[in-house]
């Protein structure tokens, strides 16, 4: 999941801020059963890995925003308006190598900003705690990430490691693209829209490409509840 701040304004003015959206996190997490495997919070932006054993992910994760909006006005009162830009992105990973890739680029993310040189050196992320350079943080299911570098705990921990400050799977492009702002080569809509069978076409269009729900409908001559139906299914 990404959810940026409106117009790129500061979505975190302070740690006071930080800490209170992983407060919420949590609260959240607990709520509706999410392990939650990594995170970053950045000025304007955050980003989430989560497991979440309830369907309706996307109303859990407006609730989550809502509470933290709700925070951010009382505390920031000359801030008037959306707080975040839109609803959350998500996207479904279906495969083991996607997931490992997602948390090898969230993990990464401070240092594609350019804000630190090596990802152990950011403090609002969940690297720290799953390297075990920090506080545990009792909202990052570490167990559920380290399991995945072997048995042995401090084997993992190395093992994660190296796979962050590694060289890029081949998933790596397709989460970047989709994380990221549009790409300059990305195709128009209708080329992508007409290629192959629909279904798949459209889930290229907003899963690959980043083309908004609506803007897919307003070319299939589909409402946009329709096509956020047929994403779920395929889930």
């Amino acid at each position: 999941m990404i959810a940026h701040a409106v117009a790129d304004e500061p979505l975190f003015y302070d740690d006071i801020d930080r800490r209170r959206y992983l407060g919420l996190l949590q609260q959240a997490a607990q709520r509706h059963r999410w392990k939650v495997l990594t995170f970053v919070l950045l000025d304007n932006h955050v980003h989430l890995l989560i497991v979440a054993a309830a369907r309706d992910l996307s109303g859990a994760l407006w609730s989550l925003h809502w509470g933290y909006a709700t925070h951010f006005h009382e505390r920031h009162p000359s801030r008037r308006g959306h707080v975040f830009e839109s609803r959350p992105k998500t996207l479904p990973i279906k495969t083991e190598r996607y997931l490992l890739a997602v948390l090898r680029y969230i993990a990464n993310n401070p240092v594609t900003a350019g804000i630190c040189a090596r990802p152990e050196a950011y403090r609002w992320s969940a690297h720290r705690a799953l390297l075990a350079m920090s506080e545990p943080m009792p909202v990052v299911a570490t167990a559920d990430v380290l399991f995945r570098f072997g048995a042995d705990l401090q084997s993992a921990r190395m093992r994660y490691a190296a796979f962050v400050a590694g060289e890029d799977p081949a998933e790596h492009k397709v989460v970047r693209r989709w994380s990221e702002a549009p790409p300059h080569d990305r195709p128009p809509l209708a080329e992508i829209l007409t290629a192959g069978d629909q279904g798949d076409a459209m889930r290229a269009a907003y899963f690959e490409w980043g083309y908004s729900m609506r803007a897919i409908a307003s070319v299939v001559g589909l409402d946009p509840a329709t096509i956020s139906r047929r994403m779920r299914r395929e889930r």
